[in-house]
């Protein structure tokens, strides 16, 4: 099982895509204070050979998160869509 440090996660292959629409990838994102963050991501491989992205998050300064506040407005979720995620 994988822990997960603050702002930290992973993103692998999505080894149980059975449909066009399941996502490439999967994977967790561990955060710890809601808001703006900077998402940033290495390619990794696995022990068995399997390609992953290490996932690193780190949270936006103030003046940063005020400017995102209101001029932020999400898209109409396209697929795929949260429900196709396997866990």
């Amino acid at each position: 099982m994988a822990t997960y440090r603050e702002n930290s996660g992973l993103l692998g292959v999505n080894d149980r895509k059975e449909k066009e629409t399941h996502p490439d990838y999967n994977g967790k994102l561990f955060v710890t204070k809601p808001g703006l963050y900077y998402l940033k991501g290495w390619k990794k491989t696995t022990k068995s050979g399997s390609p992953l992205l290490s996932l690193a998050a780190d949270y936006a300064p103030e003046d940063k998160q005020a400017e995102a506040k209101g001029s932020f407005t999400p898209s109409a979720p396209s697929t795929p869509t949260i429900d196709d995620v396997p866990f």
